[in-house]
């Protein structure tokens, strides 16, 4: 094994990518969905099951794997920034690893560099969602349709690392589907992918058939008050792995099984786009799965010189589009806030929040019902239904001021704050907006914070 290649493309590309995702972890700006993930991961810990027990717009596998690992590392923003990162990392990590194959240094070396130095993907993947487990686990599904031994082994390693990538995001599974068809060319038996998911899912099915549709199907079909098929958004797809894409570009003209893994990557993302809800957080699976294939492709290929220069000046394409937000003052915002907190309100009271980070921070739990969220609030489905799915109404939220430790809300004009309603996403009605901050009033609740993240109310 040469040292030098060894720098070149294991030990470069992955401090290249630490070095960004550190900066990411410590000021990407804060993400819509980052609380309630985070929240689902520690009550998963505490016993509690997505769907039956708390509201989760997504596959039930991230909660149980990553909060696993969030026991060790802690629940706070900061240490599942950090795990998510790290699995993302682990991606980079494994491309440098393969890459120390002589035949494959240039192509999975050429693939680590694009992953790492892919400002859109890095951000992304260092938000606390499940974007880069599903992401390591489907690249895993595709290394070893490339590389195992035919056999038993490599039939049960595609079928269950798919499975796995779709437990954690249900939207990358067209891909995993090419990936499991290719295996039965081989095999002739879907017995192992039939397992693996009835594995993982008919238990969670099974104890919430209704809500497990509604959060996982119904609601994301649902959304009629958004659209994001714009051109900005489709820009943002683009910017999310621009490097990725162009050595996918160019390789995949060229033949072989690893065209197959390719196309799996590239057809579960053009599969996103014609969605109402099309965002390039759903794409982020699938850079590792595409990276793979075409590093694959271009070492099968060997190109030439001036191909591969040019194919190594693709990596600055990244520098053509803006990179996620930051915000330097998170972190030391929402302590600020957690320190009020605990000393404000004792350690039994809920916090009624749009907000669940805050509660994470603190250590707080959220009023139930609000695991969701900005996405916990609903004023088109009747009560029945809509506690039924761990929803609130605004009008049912009222009544629950009394109750609740303190209430916390963003400090700026904002749709997070009991702006829209599930499923539709149309606004609340303004009137039942008004109405609940005007009951906050009556209540006696005073504001003891305001940062540029969140206002505290307590009523003492």
């Amino acid at each position: 094994m040469s040292p030098l290649r060894v720098l070149a493309v294991l030990v470069a590309p992955v401090a290249a990518f630490a070095a960004l995702a550190a900066r990411y972890v410590r000021v990407g700006a804060l993400g819509p969905d980052e609380g309630f993930y985070g929240m689902a991961a520690r009550l998963a810990m505490r016993g509690r099951w997505p769907y039956r027990d708390f509201a989760y717009a997504q596959a039930h596998g991230f909660p149980y794997l990553h909060g696993a690992l969030a026991e060790v590392a802690g629940f706070g923003l900061m240490p599942q920034r950090v795990l998510c990162a790290a699995y993302a990392g682990a991606a980079v990590l494994a491309l440098g690893v393969a890459a120390q194959s002589g035949r494959r240094a240039f192509g999975l070396g050429l693939a680590a560099w694009a992953v790492a130095v892919s400002p859109g993907w890095v951000g992304k993947a260092a938000l606390v969602q499940p974007c880069s487990m599903s992401g390591l686990f489907l690249m895993g599904a595709g290394a070893a349709a490339l590389w195992m031994e035919a056999g038993r082994r490599r039939s049960w390693a595609i079928a269950g690392l798919g499975a796995l990538a779709v437990a954690c995001k249900l939207i990358v599974l067209p891909a995993a589907l090419v990936l499991w068809g290719y295996e039965f060319r081989r095999t002739r038996s879907w017995v192992a992918p039939v397992v693996a998911m009835a594995a993982l899912f008919v238990p969670f099915i099974a104890a919430a058939p209704g809500a497990w549709w509604f959060w996982n199907l119904g609601y994301h079909f649902a959304l009629r008050g958004v659209d994001f098929r714009a051109w900005e958004n489709y820009r943002d797809h683009l910017a999310l792995a621009p490097s990725v894409l162009l050595v996918a570009a160019v390789a995949i003209r060229r033949r072989g099984p690893a065209r197959v893994v390719l196309l799996a990557g590239l057809l579960g993302w053009a599969a996103q786009l014609p969605l109402q809800e099309t965002h390039s957080d759903n794409a982020v699976p699938l850079v590792p799965l595409i990276a793979l294939a075409a590093g694959e492709l271009v070492a099968e290929w060997g190109p030439g010189l001036r191909v591969g220069a040019a194919l190594v000046a693709g990596l600055l394409a990244p520098l053509a589009f803006r990179p996620p937000p930051l915000d330097p003052m998170l972190f030391h915002d929402l302590d600020e806030a957690a320190e009020v907190l605990r000393r404000e309100v004792p350690p039994g009271r809920p916090l009624l929040t749009p907000l669940p980070v805050v509660a994470l921070e603190s250590g707080h739990d959220v009023l139930q019902g609000m695991e969701m969220g900005p996405f916990c609030v609903t004023s088109e489905l009747p009560d029945a239904r809509a506690w039924g799915l761990h929803l609130w109404t605004l009008p049912a939220l009222e009544q629950q001021l009394p109750s609740v430790g303190a209430v916390v809300l963003t400090s700026q004009a904002s749709t997070w704050d009991f702006y829209w309603s599930v499923p539709s996403l149309r606004p609340t009605p303004p009137e039942q907006r008004s109405s609940f901050f005007g009951a906050m009033r009556e209540a006696g609740y005073r504001k003891v914070l305001q940062n540029s993240q969140v206002s505290v109310f307590v009523t003492r």
